[in-house]
């Protein structure tokens, strides 16, 4: 399976987060895109709270079958850093390619309050 992160604050996810993650997975052969609310992002404070954003997520991406809502960081505490998201997803994702869009959030950046910390084998953002 070809998987696809889509990391934002998504307050609120509009048509654009949706035509983006739909030309994204056309275009590189994804066969599922996960949408990853940021529940703190470190460069912004959302006007939503993170669970409110999660709803307008679901809501959004029920009706494309390539897409699902992800609670990576929503679960997770300290800021959503997007290194982080991808080591968790990384360890889950064994015999899974994995692409990621570049400029939607920091990359690469270090978080003084960063947790290693796991999930279950099954984690619930997992599609």
């Amino acid at each position: 399976m070809r998987l696809g992160l889509f990391g934002g604050s998504f307050d609120p996810i509009h048509l654009g987060h949706l035509i983006a993650a739909s030309e994204a997975a056309s275009a590189l052969g994804l066969d599922r895109v996960l949408f990853v609310v940021a529940a703190r992002p470190p460069h912004k404070t959302p006007v939503a709270p993170p669970e409110a954003r999660y709803e307008m997520v679901l809501l959004a991406t029920g009706e494309d079958r390539r897409f699902a809502a992800s609670r990576l960081e929503l679960d997770r505490p300290g800021p959503s850093y997007t290194v982080d998201t991808l080591e968790e997803a990384r360890s889950f994702s064994r015999g899974t390619s994995s692409s990621s869009s570049p400029g939607r959030t920091p990359t690469g950046r270090s978080s003084p309050g960063r947790r290693g910390g796991g999930f279950p084998s099954s984690p619930p953002w997992w599609p």
